[in-house]
């Protein structure tokens, strides 16, 4: 125990002002705004990182699996063509005698991304449907950094935090899912 205490005494002796006390060897945020990092390069560096991370998938040379395409691709082009042809999303007659898209919470109908996209493009192919689940979590990402900025941590923490976020285990084990993944980077924006 006076090993531990040493440490962290050492630690909270380096770190003054910091809000790391050494009496009690708590972590206590620093109250926000007295200590501001620059967030144009925090957000500049984690763009930066984000695009090499996720290089594989923008650039087309893999996609996102299963249920991403079995699932997810086949409601997308069923959007797009409907507003390409000026026919109202939120019925299809293509499944049984007739299917309430909007009764759907995987239509993908209430994701503003996904609605844009197909607004612009009637012919959503597999590399622009998961452009558009990586600016999610991008997007998802500098909500961590703004957050991280508010608490007043270290802009390193924030670079952490939000690549982390982009891509560690709540992400890549859920990436196929895409409303989950929205669901997911709508948490730290909202």
């Amino acid at each position: 125990m006076r090993c531990y205490s040493a440490v962290i005494s050492f630690i909270a002796s380096r770190t003054a002002g910091a809000g790391i006390s050494a009496s009690n060897c708590s972590f206590v945020a620093t109250p926000p705004g007295l200590i501001r990092f620059p967030l144009t390069r925090t957000l500049a560096l984690y763009a930066l990182a984000f695009l090499a991370l996720a290089a594989p998938w923008l650039s087309g040379a893999v996609t996102i699996p299963w249920d991403a395409k079995a699932q997810f691709q086949p409601q997308l082009n069923f959007l797009a063509n409907s507003l390409a042809q000026g026919q109202s999303p939120l019925w299809t007659p293509n499944v049984f005698s007739g299917w309430p898209q909007i009764a759907d919470p995987q239509s993908l109908l209430f994701s503003p991304l996904h609605l844009l996209l197909a607004w612009l493009d009637p012919h959503v192919d597999f590399r622009s449907a998961d452009a558009i689940t990586f600016i999610a979590l991008f997007f998802g990402g500098c909500g961590i950094i703004l957050y991280v900025r508010d608490r007043g941590w270290h802009s390193a923490g924030a670079l952490v935090a939000a690549l982390a976020f982009a891509f560690g285990g709540s992400a890549a084990s859920r990436i196929q899912h895409t409303n989950e993944i929205l669901s997911l980077c709508y948490l730290p924006v909202g």
